[in-house]
């Protein structure tokens, strides 16, 4: 073997190696790339979920006190809000069709399967035909669905501060939920300006497990998370619903509030929750664009470092075997020259 082929040979062994090291670290940082790249289709799916989440609370409430009271309340506004709900569970069929994770898929399929009866379940509110425990159970069972699938979200990422923000935004989402059974609860109480047991209890239970939700947020939840809320706590219109609820509690009947009254008061607080919802679901998404952008950037370096690494040194290898061989050249006409002279 000649001298070339010896060094084009050994040239050759570190560049391969050199070559699938720069494969697998790219194809690494692609990956990841495209993990990311899809956490923005997910996150959609959160934003538009927690949306309809949020209207489809509005239409409990609005449906258990419409029941509640005999058909005397709400009447003028429910209609308004289903189709707010019809709106924005045509966005949820949008982002949610097309190719997705099949465990996603899943849960897509469970809440879309629950809200095939969406339509009987409002004839039978506007007909008086369903008691108020149905309609509470129904609403409660899609919301439900939907929360889960939000918090399905985190088994989606590698990304810890991810995972953390999304598992946060479940917890929160599972507490803000019942201060919208709170509001139906409550709306059937002002209505009747009675309490009656087995509603006193449904709303010890309830306050307990809203307190459980709170503790597991709390314990997840970035420190900005935590600021956002503490301020929500402490504003006018969280602290007037409380004044009324408390009012509730500490008495079984007289309580002098205008059901309808109660629920804009409590509308106000949920709706202060849901600020601080969107605050995180924004916060979720612009943290999954950070990480889909640094992703790209590192698969883009990395893949343009090793071109320029591969080409400096193939340039150097050839020139190096042109040297080499110039030098063998001239040598050999050295060795030539001086025969010919013998």
């Amino acid at each position: 073997m000649s001298i070339r082929k010896r060094i084009a040979l050994a040239s050759f062994l570190p560049l391969s190696v050199l070559v699938v090291v720069l494969v697998v670290v790219s194809t690494g940082f692609y990956n990841n790339y495209k993990n990311s790249a899809g956490l923005r289709s997910i996150t959609k799916i959160v934003e538009v979920s927690s949306s309809l989440i949020h209207e489809l609370q509005k239409e409990r409430g609005m449906s258990a006190g419409f029941v509640g009271s005999g058909g005397n309340k709400f009447g003028g506004k429910i209609r308004d809000q289903r189709k707010n709900v019809d709106k924005l569970l045509s966005k949820f069929r949008e982002v949610t069709k097309g190719d997705i994770d099949p465990e996603i898929k899943n849960k897509v399929e469970e809440v879309k399967e629950k809200l095939y009866d969406l339509e009987r379940v409002r004839r039978s509110v506007d007909e008086l035909s369903i008691d108020r425990k149905r309609v509470v159970e129904f609403y409660t069972g899609v919301i439900n669905d939907l929360i889960s699938l939000v918090g399905s979200m985190a088994h989606h990422t590698t990304e810890i501060h991810l995972g953390a923000r999304i598992t946060a935004l479940e917890e929160f989402s599972r507490a803000k939920d019942l201060e919208g059974i709170k509001r139906a609860l409550l709306s059937v109480v002002f209505a009747k300006d009675k309490m009656e047991e087995d509603l006193r209890i449904r709303l010890a239970e309830l306050m307990g497990k809203e307190s459980a939700f709170m503790t597991a947020f709390r314990d997840v939840a970035p420190e900005s998370y935590r600021e956002k809320f503490e301020k929500i706590v402490s504003s006018p219109d969280y602290l007037s619903a409380k004044e009324m609820e408390d009012l509730a509690l500490s008495r079984t009947e007289g309580y002098g509030i205008d059901a309808e009254e109660w629920f804009a008061v409590q509308t106000k607080r949920i709706d202060l929750f849901k600020s601080m919802e969107d605050f995180m679901v924004n916060d979720i998404q612009n943290l999954a664009d950070s990480i889909a952008k640094e992703s790209f950037m590192k698969f883009v370096g990395t893949a343009g470092a090793g071109v320029l690494v591969l080409g400096v040194t193939a340039f150097f290898v050839s020139r190096t075997l042109r040297v080499v061989n110039s030098r063998i050249e001239e040598s050999v006409n050295r060795v030539k020259k001086i025969a010919d002279t013998m």
